[in-house]
């Protein structure tokens, strides 16, 4: 009967961290590939926010970030994160005319999805920092 007890204590208690892991706030950062410029993507309280920063200046103070629809589907709060997947591209493209020959196209991403409780809808954001 003890052990019964005990095991029924540790699928609770592993239910309990699980579920809070799911709802938990969370910070992620971009940074571009030269580190000057960099983006804090936020979830706090299950609403998404941002910050922006230049050299580690602060250039635009917390945001929140969502949509709202003449529907009532927004998607302005109550997420759930999902996944993030950081990836880096490179790339060089010739000019027709102008200036410049080429542009350097030089950039890390980060792809952040998320659910949202309310519409069972997934969101995905995808984060651009470039150099």
């Amino acid at each position: 009967m003890k052990a019964f007890r005990d095991l029924s204590i540790l699928c609770i208690l592993i239910i309990v961290l699980f579920s809070n892991h799911c709802l938990a706030n969370f910070e992620l950062k971009l940074d571009s590939p030269n580190k000057a410029l960099s983006c804090n993507f936020e979830l706090f309280e299950g609403k998404l926010f941002y910050r922006i920063f230049h050299k580690e200046k602060l250039i635009i103070d917390k945001s929140k970030l969502g949509y709202r629809f003449q529907s009532n589907n927004n998607l302005v709060e109550n997420f759930t994160f999902i996944d993030s997947i950081s990836t880096t591209h490179f790339s060089i493209w010739d000019l027709v005319w102008g200036e410049q020959d080429s542009v350097i196209n030089y950039y890390n991403e980060l792809l952040v999805t998320l659910r949202n409780d309310e519409s069972d809808m997934d969101l995905n954001i995808r984060i651009r920092a470039f150099d």
